[in-house]
Order: C-alpha cells, then structure tokens, then sequence
C-alpha cells in the first residue's frame, strides 16, 4: 500500500483477523448504541433532527428546515424500534454497552497510545469517528463519555503516529 506495511489499517496475519472482527462490530452493531441514545433521548432526538435537518438543506428557509427534522426525527423513532429499543430491557442493554466499551477502552488508553497497542488500525478509525460524529455531539452520550477523560481527549486529539512510531 502506499503507506507501507507498518502502517496498515488492518493488519497481517492474526491481528488482522482480531481488527477486521473489532472493526466490522464497532461499525455495524455498535451503532445501535449510538441510535439509542440519539433517538430515545428527546433532547437528543431534537439536537440530531435538527442539525441534520440543516445538513439536508443548508440553505432553505426555517420552516423547511423544521419539516425536514420533523422526518427526520420520525425515521429515527422508527430505526429504534425496528431495532428494539423501544423495550427498556434492550435500551438498558444498550447503555451497559456503552459503559463496558468505553470504561474498558479508557483503562487500555492508559497503557497502550491507541485501542489495540502502539499503532493505529481501522479499530481506532471507527472508534474515533463514531465518538466525533454521533457519540460526543449528542448530548446524552457526550454526558456519559466525560466519565472517560482519557477516552474523550484520545477521540479528540489522537497521538500522532509515523510507520517509526509515536511522533
């Protein structure tokens, strides 16, 4: 690859396997954490809606805008219960989730630089970018995820790394 092999998102041999099998979960399951909160939390709902809203149609007038949110917000409410989470069981399964992925990956940000040692793989481009994108801009889950310092400023402002190692 034009990075060179030690700079692989996914790694050779057995690692690789672990990365592709940690990555595939963060970006098509875990993201049901991240609809639970963003759609069962009204102030949530309504931040997301409305941000998306703007997103959709950057330059319509407010009302339009407001409609589009609206949708939005309705597609949300749906998503969540075609996922379940509209059961509290499910939704307080959703949330110890949460809290056993990041709470286990705040303890190894204090030994390793990223989530599976000293080098970066696709794992902590998913986790970054699902922090920045859904997690720390809703406000519920931004909440819970000031419980993990290391974790919000490793998302924040992740080490700088060369196939050489930490910068």
């Amino acid at each position: 690859d034009a990075l060179g092999g030690s700079c692989q998102l996914f790694p050779d041999g057995p690692e690789g396997v672990l990365v592709r099998l940690l990555e595939e979960w963060l970006d098509e399951w875990f993201p049901r954490v991240v609809i639970h909160f963003r759609w069962n939390y009204p102030e949530c709902a309504e931040y997301a809606s409305m941000y998306l809203g703007g997103e959709a149609i950057p330059y319509a007038p407010r009302f339009l805008k407001r409609r589009v949110a609206g949708q939005i917000a309705s597609w949300g409410r749906r998503a969540a219960r075609a996922l379940g989470l509209d059961n509290a069981v499910q939704r307080d399964r959703a949330e110890a989730v949460f809290d056993r992925v990041f709470a286990s990956l705040d303890a190894q940000l204090g030994e390793t630089a990223f989530a599976l040692g000293d080098r970066p793989t696709a794992v902590d481009a998913v986790l970054i970018g699902g922090i920045r994108a859904h997690l720390a801009a809703d406000p519920e889950p931004r909440r819970r995820l000031e419980r993990y310092g290391r974790l919000l400023a490793w998302a924040q402002a992740p080490p700088e790394w060369s196939p050489d190692g930490l910068v």
